[in-house]
This record gives C-alpha cells, sequence and structure tokens, in this order.
C-alpha cells in the first residue's frame, strides 16, 4: 500500500489502517473490491469540447470550418488507471506521491512547490500530479488514427520509471485541420 510507507505522518498509518480494517470485513470487501474493479477496468470516460474557430483564422485554412471539436479521455480517470492498474505502480518505490526533502530537484516530489500544493490540501488527502506533453502519435491499423496528440505521465512515478510506457497513456489524437503550407524563403544576405 501507497499509505504504508509514509512513515513520517500518523495520520496516514491511520487511514491506512482502517482502510484495512474496512477491507477485511467479508461482504464489504468482496463488494467494495468489484465494484472497484469494474469501474477502473471498464471503458473509460471520454470527454468532448467544440472549440469556435475565430472568424480571422478560418481564411487562413484550406478548408474553413466554423467549430473544432476533440474528443479525447479524461485525464483523471487516466492517471488513476496507471496508478492503480499499472505494474509499476504496485511497487512502492516507484511511487513519488509526497513531498520529500532534497538537496536537489531531482524528481517532481523534491523542493517547496509539491510542500506548497500539501499546505493548501486536507490532511489525509494526496494529489496525482501529471505531466501533459504533445507529440506525434503514430497507432496501428486497429481503428487508431496517426497524428499529433497529447500523453499523460504520471508525475507521482518517480523519474527512473516515467520512461516506461506503463507510466503514460495517450489522451487523444487532436482532430487534423488543414492550413496551407508556408514557403521557405531564404534569407539574403547584404
Amino acid at each position: 500500500m501507497i499509505i504504508a510507507n509514509v512513515h513520517y505522518n500518523e495520520h496516514y498509518k491511520r487511514s491506512l489502517q482502517s482502510f484495512i480494517q474496512l477491507l477485511q470485513a467479508p461482504f464489504v470487501s468482496f463488494l467494495m473490491r468489484a465494484q472497484a474493479h469494474e469501474r477502473l477496468s471498464g471503458p473509460m470516460k471520454r470527454v468532448t469540447c467544440t472549440f469556435v474557430v475565430p472568424e480571422d483564422v478560418k481564411p487562413l485554412m484550406c478548408c474553413p470550418i466554423a467549430n473544432v471539436t476533440f474528443t479525447f479521455y479524461d485525464p483523471t480517470d487516466m492517471m488513476i488507471r496507471l496508478l492503480v492498474l499499472s505494474p509499476i505502480g504496485a511497487r512502492a518505490e516507484n511511487l513519488a506521491l509526497f513531498p520529500e526533502a532534497s538537496n536537489a530537484l531531482h524528481d517532481f516530489c523534491h523542493g517547496a512547490r509539491l510542500r506548497r500544493i500539501y499546505e493548501t490540501i486536507p490532511d489525509g488527502a494526496a494529489v496525482l500530479t501529471a505531466v501533459l506533453f504533445f507529440d506525434e502519435i503514430n497507432r496501428d491499423a486497429k481503428g487508431f488514427a496517426s497524428g499529433d496528440g497529447a500523453i499523460v505521465v504520471g508525475g507521482f512515478f518517480r523519474q527512473r520509471v516515467r520512461e516506461s510506457t506503463y507510466a503514460k497513456a495517450s489522451v487523444g489524437t487532436f482532430p487534423q485541420m488543414s492550413f496551407p503550407k508556408v514557403p521557405h524563403v531564404p534569407e539574403v544576405h547584404a
């Protein structure tokens, strides 16, 4: 368990003990585990956002459109699945959920930023940090599109395991919009 490894905070230890006692109740434990497993391993939640293309941008497009619709997976759902279902999330030494004292800013859990975040949330709560970056996503022919997309990486994983495929997931690919290519004009040196 994540909370068991936080030896410097008694509140987390008490929370873990209460959680374990609840899970040890036979009937409640079975129902809770079954419901949690069903929610986490079931279909992921998709979110759709529609953005109006500004009027001054439309003439610059090859095929002007009024709206751009982007459908993607909920990044929060994705982070929870990375933490709970990923094989690297099963090992406590791969996790960095709480602020740690360090003389170097080696990882996201070091430094003052995460400490300041924890000062603003209730005791017993934890944050799931993430890095969202944009990259070209090339997928196979099983119905997945290729194009520019967003990747979420669990910032709650330690740096040494964040490069793993199990620490990241594709949120979705962006809708394609066509703009004419700008011809390259070589610089003229006088």
